[in-house]
């Protein structure tokens, strides 16, 4: 089962998101950042991902695609507190210096202040 708890907290979004990310579900989360990129003031997004126990290339796409948006805004993408699952993928793909990855939520809010 996978799921998204989303939290507006001042500068960011904050999207925990755990189950399995199979392509079938990741279109659930590609709606969701899609809806919260038109419709919201904040333009940085943290991806809790501690809970995430399988994510399938379509899911690492949608990702990617978040910082490519995001990016048109100056906005950031972190990555919080990945698992050990989405981790390998990342160096797998050769993107784990793509994302920002941060493991302490005041590493989070001191880079987001800048």
């Amino acid at each position: 089962m996978f799921e998204i708890d989303r939290k507006t907290v001042a500068k960011f979004e904050l999207l925990k998101i755990s189950g399995k990310l199979v392509t079938a579900e990741a279109y659930k989360l590609e709606d969701e950042i899609d809806k919260i990129i038109s419709k919201s003031a904040a333009i940085n997004f943290v991806f809790d991902l501690c809970k995430l126990e399988y994510c399938s290339s379509y899911g690492l796409r949608i990702f990617i695609k978040a910082k490519k948006d995001l990016k048109m805004f100056n906005g950031k993408v972190i990555i919080f507190t990945p698992s050990k699952n989405f981790m390998e993928l990342l160096e797998i793909a050769g993107l784990e210096d793509f994302f920002i990855i941060e493991n302490d939520i005041a590493s989070v809010v001191e880079l987001l202040s800048e």
